[in-house]
C-alpha cells in the first residue's frame, strides 16, 4: 500500500485520482459509474451525515466491481487533466468528515454541513473545496479552502495532493473549536478511479471517498444551498 507516502502529505482529509486505459470498455464503465451515483444519492442527502451500513456495503461492492474491471491508471498528464472539473463530495465513510464535515465546524452544536463542493482547475485559484454549512436558527454560511493542486505518482498509482494556503469564510462569524483547521493545510489522496462522472479515492488513513462531477457550477449549486 501506499499509505506511508500519503502520511508524509496527508493533514486530515481526503482529496484525488487516476483513470482508466483505453483498453476497458467505456460501456461498461459508464453504467458501473452510473450506479454507483445512484447508490450514493440518498447517502448525504439533505445533509452530510454517518451513512447507514447497508448503503456502505452496497457501495463497496459497486466500487469493488469498478475496480475489477479498470485496466492500467492512466499516468501523471493523463490523470491532471482527468481530475479537472466541478466535483461534489457524495459519499465517505471517514467518521470526521461525517460527523464534523472536512473543518470540523459540524462539531459546533446545532451547525451541520450540507455538501463539500470542489473545483480543480489552471485558473486563478487552482484548488477550491467549499462546504455549505447550516447553523442555528436556520441561517447558513459557507467555508472555502484555496491553493494549489497537482498530480504525484507513486510506485502504486497517482496521488491528488491539494495545498491549500488560506480558509476563507463567507458571511457571518463562526467560532473556531479546537478541531476546526483554518491555517495551511495539505490534503492528499490515492487514486482508485476517476472517469468521466465519478472519482473514487482514498486517504492515508484508508478512507473511501466519492465524488460526482457536476453539470451545474459549484457558484450556482452554492447560491442554492445558502438560500
Amino acid at each position: 500500500m501506499r499509505l506511508s507516502t500519503l502520511s508524509a502529505l496527508a493533514c486530515s482529509t481526503s482529496v484525488p485520482i487516476s483513470m482508466c486505459a483505453p483498453s476497458v470498455t467505456a460501456l461498461a464503465l459508464t453504467a458501473l459509474e452510473g450506479r454507483l451515483l445512484e447508490l450514493c444519492a440518498p447517502v448525504f442527502a439533505p445533509r452530510i451525515q454517518i451513512p447507514e451500513p447497508a448503503a456502505v456495503a452496497a457501495i463497496y461492492a459497486q466500487i469493488s466491481a469498478i475496480e475489477t474491471t479498470l485496466g492500467e491508471p492512466l499516468g501523471v498528464e493523463a490523470t491532471a487533466a482527468a481530475v479537472q472539473g466541478d466535483w461534489r463530495l457524495v459519499f465517505s465513510d471517514s467518521a470526521s468528515i461525517c460527523k464534523e464535515g472536512i473543518l470540523g465546524y459540524g462539531a459546533i452544536p446545532f451547525v451541520s454541513s450540507l455538501a463539500v463542493l470542489q473545483r480543480l482547475s489552471s485558473g486563478s485559484v487552482p484548488a477550491q473545496t467549499i462546504e455549505a454549512l447550516e447553523l442555528p436558527l436556520g441561517a447558513k454560511n459557507a467555508v472555502a479552502l484555496k491553493g494549489e493542486w497537482r498530480i504525484d505518482e507513486d510506485d502504486e498509482g497517482c496521488i491528488l495532493v491539494c495545498e491549500y494556503a488560506k480558509t476563507e469564510l463567507g458571511g457571518a462569524t463562526l467560532p473556531n473549536p479546537p478541531q476546526v483547521q483554518t491555517g495551511p493545510q495539505v490534503v492528499a489522496a490515492a487514486s482508485v478511479h476517476a472517469g468521466e462522472r465519478v472519482r473514487v479515492e482514498r486517504n492515508a488513513a484508508g478512507a473511501t471517498t466519492v465524488w460526482a462531477r457536476q453539470d451545474v457550477s459549484i457558484e450556482a449549486q452554492l447560491d442554492a444551498l445558502l438560500k
